[in-house]
């Protein structure tokens, strides 16, 4: 097996404020140097513009560590350099990909059949991929429509970096007296700010995510809930401007490129195609999906009645709530006995030791530089390609850190020009309970879904095989990336895993029968409501991004109509800018939101097809999934990634079965 070192590893503490500018605006002027090189050539040929093309954009992807700093870094200085450094990335980005002489160079490539012929098929997939990546670019326009275009991207690109600010920096907070907090867990206080509020001792809940849902869970106050509810949907205001400019700017560069709508534009590299396609596949869920989720809100409305009998009307705040009790009543499923089985450490370490066996790779502790001290780095192996990459987890709140789980890639892997690997390198993010004192940090079932989820990300990327940065992860069609990480989740709901995954924080017993029985019993119970908020976001997103006139629509009164009336959440009399809390609208999800139920569907039909006809251990069957789903990458069109592991078209039974719907 290749020998590893320390210097394989992304080196955090290199990057500083003066590092980070001096590199990016270093990075840049290369690329200047080589598409003029390319632009110049009097004899375009594969090795002579794409090759050099390709090795830019290799190097080009290793800027994702410095504009990604932004997210992580507990130095403010360094996030803001992070920044800078993204929006000059973007804007050279947005500046290049509109070079007719470097278009026209490759392009004679493309259509050089004799030059074509000669190449692999990775290879001819690169340039077909450049060149197309070119003209959704705008090189087939006129001079004049290519200066608007340019235009209309960079007031795009300066949008998205507000909204991302906006996003980050624009955190609510509600002061709670304990008796108002009651129903939540002691670990929920452990450790929590408080503040003097007219002579009396609150504790602080913000609006971030390991706040806002154990509130809305299990707080058994109404009130309580709908101010935390409120307060979180309130800091979108500002970001209402920036979504509504954004959807019209693209309808502007969809025009400009000669599709209808933006959706168009977006729909035509992905699985669907077509915006028609994409209408008519979630009409297919629609009707089942409100029937069943229908049935869970009078679910839901009986326990309220129960407790509020003078104010039945069930609520946006009470829905997660009375789901959490349904799963009580109905199913004895107590949330915080679980979590004293999934201590954060030692279940993230059994999840890690299930992707070794699923995807037969070795994942070790590594003594590598990382930007914060809570945070833990590995380094990936397997016995066929040796090294594969590394991983690193942030697993814990802190100040200005990204609030969301989510999984940030900070290299890709691809081939150097001299032969060698260039390795890749992944961040899982989430905001897990910290602990204290003698309770160490506790899971609930939901996290071990979501680290199971964003992992699924982070070894699709170390697992991927290309010669191309090009074809790393984020270039997999928007429509099938979720697709592996939601099959994933599916584990969450085997008794052996999670027997597997589980260790009393005290005891060090697993799960107990009587408890896993019990959550897998309740694995439906808020499915129907949530497969129902994704339609009500999808179709919010299909609306202001498949028209041609955004002018009349009011985004705020939009969103809150769509999730009243598909997500069965309703706020009363109140109109909420949520819609500015919708951050896939800002960060490339445009026209694309149905992805998440679309994966869900084919995710389910990968699982029963394979996995739980054959055995969830099946170490072929996980060698199949890391060959035909990970390994392609981009390098593939993901139909034919899908075709070749389930042997046939995928289906839409399994996703109602599993529902049982």
């Amino acid at each position: 097996m290749t020998a590893t070192t320390n210097t394989i590893a992304i080196d955090f503490a290199a990057y500083t404020p003066e590092t980070i500018i001096d590199g990016t605006k270093s990075l840049i002027a290369k690329g200047e140097q080589v598409y003029g090189a390319i632009a110049a050539e009097p004899n375009p040929t594969f090795a002579t513009v794409v090759v050099p093309f390709a090795q830019f954009e290799n190097q080009f992807d290793t800027g994702m560590a410095t504009s990604n700093l932004r997210f992580i870094s507990p130095d403010a200085a360094v996030r803001q350099a992070s920044s800078d450094a993204g929006q000059l990335l973007e804007d050279f980005e947005t500046r290049s990909g509109m070079r007719a002489d470097v278009f026209t160079a490759i392009n004679t490539v493309f259509e050089s059949k004799a030059e074509m012929s000669q190449l692999d098929a990775e290879d001819a997939r690169l340039v077909g991929y450049i060149v197309r990546r070119f003209r959704r670019n705008g090189l087939a326009l006129s001079p004049e429509d290519q200066g608007k275009l340019a235009a209309v991207k960079n007031k795009l690109t300066e949008l998205n970096l507000q909204f991302a600010k906006n996003f980050n920096e624009l955190e609510g907070q509600e002061l709670f007296t304990r008796e108002e907090l009651a129903g939540l867990p002691e670990d929920f206080f452990a450790g929590r700010e408080t503040k003097t509020e007219d002579g009396v001792d609150k504790f602080v809940v913000t609006t971030k995510y390991p706040d806002v849902e154990p509130v809305l869970q299990k707080a058994h106050s109404a009130e309580t809930r709908r101010r935390i509810f409120v307060t979180n949907d309130e800091r979108g205001a500002a970001n209402i401007p920036l979504i509504k400019d954004a959807a019209r700017l693209r309808i502007e560069a969809a025009k400009l490129l000669g599709y209808k709508t933006n959706a168009e534009y977006a729909h035509e590299i992905c699985m669907a195609k077509t915006p028609a396609r994409v209408t008519e596949f979630e009409a297919s869920l629609l009707n089942r999906l409100s029937t069943a989720g229908d049935r869970e809100i009078e679910d839901i409305a009986e326990l309220k009645r129960q407790d509020s009998p003078d104010s039945p009307k069930v609520l946006a705040w009470d829905v997660p709530y009375y789901l959490n009790k349904l799963k009580e009543t109905r199913y004895n499923v107590d949330e915080n006995k679980v979590r004293q089985y999934l201590p954060t450490a030692h279940t993230i370490r059994q999840v890690l030791d299930f992707y070794e066996k699923l995807l037969h790779v070795r994942v070790q502790k590594a003594d590598i530089s990382v930007w914060h001290p809570s945070v833990d780095a590995y380094e990936v192996t397997d016995d066929e390609y040796g090294f594969l990459g590394h991983i690193y987890i942030d697993a814990y709140p802190r100040p200005d850190k990204e609030n969301h789980p989510c999984t940030m890639a900070m290299r890709s892997g691809f081939v150097n020009a001299d032969g060698t690997h260039h390795f890749p390198a992944a961040i899982l993010i989430t905001n897990l309970s910290k602990g204290s004192g003698s309770q160490p940090s506790l899971m609930s079932h939901n996290d071990l879904r979501i680290v199971l989820h964003e992992l699924g990300h982070v070894f699709h990327g170390i697992c991927l095989r290309s010669k191309y940065a090009l074809f790393s992860l984020m270039s997999v069609e928007s429509d099938f990336i979720e697709t592996p990480s939601q099959m994933l989740e599916n584990w969450v709901w085997q008794p052996e895993s999670l027997k597997r995954f589980s260790r009393h924080y005290e005891t060090g017993e697993s799960l107990p029968d009587s408890l896993c029985n019990t959550v897998i019993a309740a694995k439906n119970v808020g499915a129907p409501i949530d497969g129902l908020r994704r339609m009500y976001q999808s179709r919010f997103d299909q609306t202001i991004h498949n028209t041609t006139d955004l002018e009349s629509v009011d985004i705020t009164q939009l969103y809150s109509d769509l999730r009243r009336d598909i997500g069965r959440l309703d706020t009363g009399d109140l109109v909420l800018p949520a819609a500015g809390i919708f951050n896939h609208m800002m960060c490339g999800y445009d026209a694309k939101f149905y992805v998440y139920m679309w994966g869900m569907v084919f995710s389910a039909d990968m699982f029963a097809a394979r996995f739980a006809k054959e055995g969830i251990d099946n170490p072929q069957t996980g060698r199949d999934y890391r060959r035909e789903i990970l390994e392609p990458g981009a390098t593939r069109d993901a139909a034919d990634s899908l075709r070749a592991f389930l042997g046939r078209d995928p289906a839409d039974a399994a996703f109602f079965e599993a529902l049982r719907i």
